[in-house]
């Protein structure tokens, strides 16, 4: 789960404990470009699903996605965003992302796009 709001990242991360045994965060694109890199570097399973916000320092959502996307074209991505902007909206269906939770997630949300995505 990458958000760069730490409060925010703590709080939904006790949210997502009801649906994962582990979850690994980072705080930005960049970083959370390095954890998965290293995850396949290392020769360990794809995540499940990444989860991430879009405004984010050092490196935004989508070019984050973008790039994890060109390791693994298969991978499982949910947006996390208050924007409504259409440029962002339309970036991300380009890419591929599977689904979308706007802010502040709330479990019925959560249970909403975990299902359409299969993890429920």
């Amino acid at each position: 789960y990458i958000e760069d709001d730490k409060e925010l990242r703590d709080s939904t991360v006790k949210l997502f404990d009801n649906f994962f045994k582990s979850i690994d965060t980072a705080s930005d694109g960049v970083s959370g470009y390095e954890k998965y890199k290293a995850r396949i570097d290392e020769g360990k399973e794809p995540y499940d699903i990444v989860i991430t916000d879009i405004n984010m320092p050092n490196m935004n959502g989508i070019d984050m996605c973008k790039q994890i996307k060109f390791l693994n074209d298969t991978q499982a991505i949910i947006i996390v965003t208050a924007f409504t902007e259409i440029e962002y909206l339309n970036n991300a269906i380009e890419l591929g992302v599977n689904g979308f939770l706007s802010k502040p997630i709330d479990m019925k949300s959560i249970k909403k796009v975990f299902y359409t995505v299969g993890l429920v």
